[in-house]
């Protein structure tokens, strides 16, 4: 059969897109290792801000690579998490990659036994990183939760058997200058617990832009070409299920302003959660929305922007959060462990991106968590 034209060409482009992306893994990898980057790990211990007498806190747990579970009394939110970690040669396409059962088996029961009251499980994008294991978590450990995300992700995960709990968010999406709809998880679908005058937890998707992988050479050299590996979108039902990492399409990107309400429906914690880097307008709330308790920022792909001085630095001047969570910093090509290292790509640039932090947020009103560890914040109700 002939190959049309345009296919060719888009063959030979993911040809020269991957080799160069094994090329940049493998020196990765050498990299990997060689003596590990002083870095400033600030466990969220010091971010407890929950003494006595506290009557009412949110707690914050890191999963990794990106992951996190936010918990407010009987409501959750979850974010897709990654436990398989599949290695640097794997993802490059060459190899077949796959959620890890046995891992994720393991690693929930250490980590994440807590799974009660998760309304919703939440999709930034659809990279493996964000979404390999997702399926599975949910089928096994949260039936009924409706995941939210990118159409790509609907189309990516259509052959699996998740009985219509997947549900896009481009129509309903923010951006900096207007907010988007609130969605009220536990009001919708056929397994409604309430309604949205009495729900106690809402989010809003804010549109977002993920930023080139990496960069070719590395920016001191004085230019670049950026690399950013698995850019498209899914756009029909996929009969089959992703086989690697090159399947896992980005789609859209976006981020999260998620509210834990009291039964009036006041806000009392307000969070914004994004698994692609603040860089510019991407992924910025309006200013409508005001100030926030708690930012999870990504740490990944700040690196390889025009204007990483200022990441994430605008964001921060803008939502004016209590606490800050430093988040998909470590290194998720090897398996989770409590002493993790940042990821080679970051270990110049996290340094410097922590005292951009530590220059608006007071010692103890940040983190740099590794995966499992927990942060427990007081409640402070809005006027």
């Amino acid at each position: 059969m002939t190959i049309p034209a345009a296919r060719s060409v888009r063959s030979v482009v993911r040809s020269l897109t991957r080799a160069v992306l094994v090329v940049t893994l493998a020196s990765s990898a050498a990299a990997a290792q060689r003596p590990r980057t002083s870095i400033v790990r600030h466990p969220p211990a010091r971010v407890l801000d929950c003494t006595a007498p506290c009557t009412d806190s949110v707690t914050v747990k890191y999963l990794g690579s990106g992951g996190i579970l936010l918990r407010h009394g009987g409501d959750a939110i979850l974010t897709g998490p990654l436990f398989s970690n599949p290695g640097l040669i794997e993802v490059s396409g060459v190899l077949p990659v796959h959620a890890r059962t046995d891992v994720i088996d393991r690693r929930m029961a250490a980590i994440f036994p807590d799974r009660q009251g998760i309304a919703a499980i939440l999709v930034g994008h659809s990279h493996y990183d964000h979404l390999m294991d997702v399926p599975y978590i949910a089928e096994k450990y949260v039936p009924a939760v409706p995941i939210y995300g990118n159409a790509t992700m609907l189309n990516l995960l259509a052959s699996w058997p998740l009985r219509g709990r997947l549900r896009s968010v481009e129509g309903t999406a923010g951006d900096s200058a207007r907010e988007g709809t609130w969605i009220y998880p536990k009001a919708e679908g056929p397994h409604a617990t309430h309604t949205r005058a009495d729900s106690t937890v809402r989010f809003m998707a804010l549109r977002a832009r993920h930023p080139a992988h990496y960069l070719l050479p590395p920016r001191s050299r004085g230019w670049s070409l950026p690399l950013h590996v698995y850019r498209r979108e899914q756009r029909e039902p996929a009969t089959e299920y992703p086989a690697t990492a090159w399947e896992w399409a980005e789609g859209e990107s976006f981020a999260f302003v998620i509210d834990f309400l009291d039964e009036r429906g006041t806000v009392l914690f307000r969070t914004h959660y994004a698994d692609t880097p603040a860089w510019g307008a991407n992924g910025m709330p309006p200013r409508s929305l005001g100030r926030f308790d708690l930012a999870a920022l990504c740490v990944g792909g700040s690196n390889t922007v025009a204007g990483e001085d200022s990441i994430p630095t605008a964001m921060l001047r803008r939502i004016q959060p209590r606490y800050a969570f430093l988040i998909h910093w470590e290194d998720f090509f090897v398996p989770q462990t409590a002493d993790p290292r940042p990821l080679s790509v970051l270990k110049k640039a996290i340094g410097p991106y922590q005292q951009r932090v530590a220059a608006l947020l007071a010692p103890d009103h940040w983190s740099l968590p590794a995966p499992g560890d927990v942060a427990r914040f007081a409640v402070h109700p809005r006027r």
